[in-house]
Order: structure tokens, then C-alpha cells, then sequence
């Protein structure tokens, strides 16, 4: 599945998900961070990439920082975490 089809930038840092990462659930657990929340809860810093965030009791790797033009896929809706 391609979360981001209509993202014409590439990620601020890092990459979006790999095809082998959405082949079995949490076999890969990865999350792409949205612009605005990379700001506001990392503060900007790189050194977030790579990072762990804990959601619901599962350990996520961040893999990437989406573009700061890239607000998601669905007008109107805008997320601050993208994972499978």
C-alpha cells in the first residue's frame, strides 16, 4: 500500500515505508513523522530519526520526516504519524 502517492517532495529526512514493511503486520514496526509534530515534539532535531515511540504498547523505529509541504492523503485531514 502507498501512503504516499501524492507526496511530490521527499521526506525532510529519512524515507517513507519500504513495500516489505507492510507485507506482515508490526513484522517491521516503523513510523513516518509529520512535519508540524517533528517540530513541536522533537523540536526539529534530527537526531529524532531513528528514534523509538512507543504508541498502544508497541515500539515504533522513525523512519523518516515527512515534507513540510505534505499534509497527507485526504483533504481536510492532516496526521502527525503515519505507521502500517
Amino acid at each position: 500500500m502507498e501512503l504516499f502517492p501524492d507526496a511530490r517532495s521527499p521526506p525532510c529526512l529519512g524515507r517513507f515505508f519500504l513495500p516489505e514493511e507492510d507485507a506482515t503486520e508490526l513484522t517491521h514496526p516503523v513510523v513516518v513523522l509529520g512535519h508540524p509534530f517533528w517540530q513541536k515534539r522533537f523540536g526539529g532535531r534530527p537526531g529524532a530519526f531513528g528514534k523509538t515511540l512507543s504508541l498502544s504498547g508497541t515500539s515504533y523505529t522513525i523512519v523518516g520526516i515527512g515534507p513540510a509541504s505534505f499534509n497527507g492523503t485526504y483533504a481536510g485531514l492532516t496526521a502527525d504519524i503515519w505507521f502500517l
